[in-house]
């Protein structure tokens, strides 16, 4: 007895649970399904090709009975209205070449795909290059916005100082408090002027150049004065600054290295400082560098000078050399968040003796020192603004 054909129900159950599905969800989301283009719908054939499931020939398969058979047959050559909805799903995933089914629970996680079809690829753009990003609106606020130009400078010279100063303290700790650090502190400076595009012409640089202890005077106008005064500080100069400076960070740390302190608050513990300092310096032959308006002074001029440089000067015997840097006007600006590259000159004036005076030509020395200074400031300053403009 010859051996009976037996059917493939497979290919009708495949599909039901293939189709099955997309019907639900185009009957939800469009609402404008129907069994067949005559009603008026969108047909699944139109919508989804499926491949063959049968390699025996047209002649020799066998009908279809279930009530999915316009899905059985061959797929239409021609798309529907509704082809731009489901063109996006995977027909390897959908309708494999082998025959089995597709179960229900994995196709909701096709929905978003359909629903929002770029989101995946924007989610992986913001996940991957999140900082590509941020960058590129750091440049375009860096070149736009002075104000964030000028907060992002002074931001970058903070960390700068205070992440140097670290590697300071680490060389200066052998030593202890000894003059011979302050080279290191300066060279910690010295990069900024390149980082920042400032142009610094020294003048008068031959004036610096002797092996006696002298006391060096300098303006002050703004905190980039440190910057400044490390261009000229000569070999064993130690500056002379305010308390407050300690309560820095590590940068007051490795200050603590090489500077001398004083308070402002408490004139009798400067003046023995002062007078500590004074008989110290031939001893151990040293300079020293003070800023003898007190406090900074962005007005366009000079304060008036106190007078305990040119006390120690004249207790110590040794002469003055005022130094003046020229106004920061055409580059930085605190008030108007303005920094910018520029150039800035300092002009070293020749030195005054200070030798056979007492305490009671203190106040004329100050007003000599202080005029000179004055004078070379608004040339070197009009220079500056001049060449600028």
């Amino acid at each position: 007895m010859p051996a009976q054909r037996v059917r493939q129900p497979g290919v009708c159950a495949v599909r039901h649970n293939l189709l099955h599905p997309i019907k639900e969800f185009l009957k939800s989301s469009q609402g404008s399904y129907a069994e067949s283009p005559a009603e008026g719908g969108l047909s699944l054939q139109a919508v989804i090709a499926l491949p063959a499931q049968s390699h025996t020939p047209p002649a020799h398969r066998q009908p279809c009975c279930c009530m999915f058979a316009p899905a059985c047959q061959p797929a239409p050559t021609h798309r529907a209205a509704g082809v731009p909805l489901l063109n996006r799903l995977s027909m390897a995933s959908l309708a494999p070449s082998s025959e089995r089914s597709l179960s229900e629970a994995s196709l909701p996680n096709l929905v978003p795909a359909l629903r929002h079809p770029h989101a995946g690829r924007m989610e992986l753009l913001l996940l991957h290059y999140p900082f590509t990003f941020l960058f590129i609106a750091f440049l375009v606020l860096y070149q736009l916005n002075p104000a964030f130009r000028y907060f992002c400078k002074m931001t970058f010279c903070k960390l700068w100082l205070f992440t140097l100063s670290i590697l300071v303290i680490m060389i200066s700790i052998p030593r202890g408090r000894n003059v011979e650090n302050m080279k290191f502190l300066r060279m910690s400076f010295l990069p900024l002027k390149y980082i920042f595009g400032l142009k610094i012409v020294v003048k008068g640089k031959e004036n610096l150049r002797t092996k006696k202890p002298f006391v060096l005077v300098l303006n002050h106008q703004t905190s980039l004065d440190l910057m400044l005064m490390m261009e000229i500080l000569p070999s064993r100069c130690v500056p002379i600054a305010k308390k407050e400076i300690l309560y820095m960070g590590t940068f007051g740390l490795a200050c603590l290295s090489g500077l001398i302190f004083i308070d402002r608050k408490k004139r009798e513990e400067s003046f023995t400082i002062l007078t500590e300092v004074a008989h110290s310096l031939h001893k151990e032959n040293f300079r020293v560098l003070i800023f003898p308006e007190g406090t900074r002074n962005s007005g366009g001029s000079m304060l008036p000078f106190k007078r305990g440089a040119f006390q120690l000067a004249v207790k110590a015997q040794v002469p003055i050399i005022p130094a003046v840097i020229s106004s920061y006007c055409d580059f930085y600006n605190r008030k108007e968040k303005r920094f910018t590259p520029g150039k800035s000159i300092i002009q070293i004036l020749p030195e005054v003796e200070t030798l056979g005076l007492g305490p009671d030509d203190v106040p004329k020395l100050t007003e000599q020192v202080r005029d000179s200074m004055l004078t070379a400031y608004q040339g070197i300053s009009g220079m500056t603004n001049g060449a600028s403009h």
